[in-house]
This record gives structure tokens, C-alpha cells and sequence, in this order.
């Protein structure tokens, strides 16, 4: 097992949006390597954006980007005419393709989600949204993957969240030749004899159980680390977070945020 922890997330925060942008493919401990992403899946971006705020529309292409969203809600809004509020339970997948346009506000209240994104298996593939509901599930829960899923990836990456109690144990999903990932959205793990706090997370073969020793939010990825993938988006096709890159999106949100 290793592990990334919360300090090691890439942070800007401001008045109305703060994100803490955290990459898995930190946990190799290496801060020279080329790529800091966990194969196709890149980075995750714990985010709080205040109420009030409106991200004005703006371009994604080559992304696959996950809404997680876990308190409050957002209002989306998109060049193709999609137009739905984003809560806890019901959570958005953009596969922005060739192009794609979208904006998204608070206009009601503070939203704290996570924003996934996942490098698609091929560039210019159709621009594509899909919007899902869930029911609560005793266990863990199946949001994302490339098939056999309400949102759809195009990818060969699963995942799935986890809301447990204080001592409650769990066994954590696993493939065959896949590569697995978990975060701790909200609360505390004990995993192979190490505490995971809020925002630390931890890649390996060996993680097969996990015990809360906090009421908390765990999400797995389990992710195909040779799938076929284009590095062509802005966001996902990223290696790493240098304080330029990060800067530089920071201000480009700044200038969308209205």
C-alpha cells in the first residue's frame, strides 16, 4: 500500500471556490516522475464553491469528467441544453469529446463535491452528458464505470462510494488485473494498520479491507493502469500539477467565476 496524504494536494483557495486538487499517482513517492496521474484516472478535485457563485460557460474537450457531489447542490447548465440541479444522490457524468460547453452555479447554497477526471480511451470522440439518481446502499456502491452502470465511462475505470459508521468493516471491491485506488472523502479508515484521515487516500494491490474508525465517505477506484487513453484534454491529459499549471487554471477559473 501507498499513500497520498491531504498535505500533498495541490490547494488554491479563494472566497467563493476553494480546491484541493489531489493526484494518485503521487503515492509512488517519486515527485520527479513524469506523470502524477493513476494511469487513465488523473486527478480528483475536492472542491467547495460558496453560494452565490456562477462559473460562467466555458470549454471541456477530451475529458471525462464525474460530478461526485456530496453536500448541497449546484445548477448545471450546457450547450446541449441540459438544464438540472446536482445533489447528493444524483450525480453527473460530462464526456466532453470533440467539444463541449457548460456552466454551473450555487445559486442556493454551498456545494462540497469531488471532480473527477478520467483521460478517455480515444480523442474527438461525441460530446455526451448524462445526469443519474441513486438509492442509498448498505455497502459499497457502484456510480461509475464502462458498463453495467448508470453513468458510463469511456474508460476502463469503476467507481464506487462508501458511507460507513464507527467499526463497521468492509471488504474493498476488487479485479482481476486492475489497479485499486481509495479516498476519504469525509470521517477516518483504518486500512492495513495505517489511520487515512479526510482527503488522504492510498493506491495498492493489497488493499482488500477497510474499517472505519470514523462515521465517514470512502471512495474506490479500481482502474485498468494499460488501458488505451489520449492525453489530448486540457484538464485530464495534464502529467502534473507544477505550481505554473496549477496557477494558470487558477486564474482561468477566476476569470469564468462570475
Amino acid at each position: 500500500m501507498k499513500i497520498f496524504r491531504s498535505s500533498e494536494s495541490y490547494d488554491k483557495v479563494g472566497q467563493r471556490i476553494e480546491f484541493r486538487s489531489l493526484w494518485p499517482g503521487i503515492a509512488e513517492g517519486d515527485k520527479e516522475q513524469e506523470d502524477y496521474a493513476f494511469g487513465p484516472l488523473q486527478s480528483f478535485d475536492h472542491a467547495i464553491i460558496r453560494k452565490g457563485t456562477l462559473i460562467k460557460m466555458h470549454e471541456h474537450k477530451n475529458d471525462e469528467i464525474i460530478s461526485y457531489l456530496v453536500k448541497g447542490e449546484f445548477v448545471h447548465e450546457d450547450s446541449h441544453g441540459s438544464y438540472e440541479t446536482i445533489r447528493e444522490n444524483r450525480y453527473m457524468l460530462m464526456s466532453a469529446g470533440e467539444s463541449f460547453f457548460h456552466q454551473e452555479g450555487t445559486p442556493h447554497m454551498d456545494a462540497e463535491m469531488l471532480q473527477i477526471f478520467v483521460r478517455p480511451r480515444e480523442v474527438d470522440l461525441p460530446p455526451e452528458v448524462h445526469f443519474a439518481q441513486y438509492e442509498p446502499q448498505q455497502g459499497f456502491r457502484l456510480i461509475a464505470a464502462p458498463s453495467d452502470a448508470l453513468l458510463l465511462i469511456r474508460q476502463n475505470v469503476h467507481i464506487y462510494d462508501l458511507h460507513g459508521k464507527a467499526g463497521e468493516s468492509y471488504a474493498i471491491p476488487a479485479y482481476e488485473d486492475y489497479a485499486t485506488c481509495i479516498y476519504v472523502f469525509d470521517g477516518a479508515i483504518r486500512v492495513n494498520a495505517e489511520i487515512l484521515m479526510k482527503r488522504d487516500g492510498a493506491t495498492g494491490n493489497d488493499l482488500t479491507e477497510l474499517t472505519f474508525t470514523e462515521d465517514g465517505l470512502v471512495l474506490a477506484f479500481l482502474v485498468d493502469l494499460e488501458a488505451p487513453m489520449t492525453k489530448e484534454g486540457p484538464f485530464s491529459g495534464r502529467n502534473r500539477p507544477t505550481d505554473k499549471i496549477v496557477s494558470r487554471m487558477w486564474s482561468d477559473v477566476k476569470k469564468d467565476v462570475d
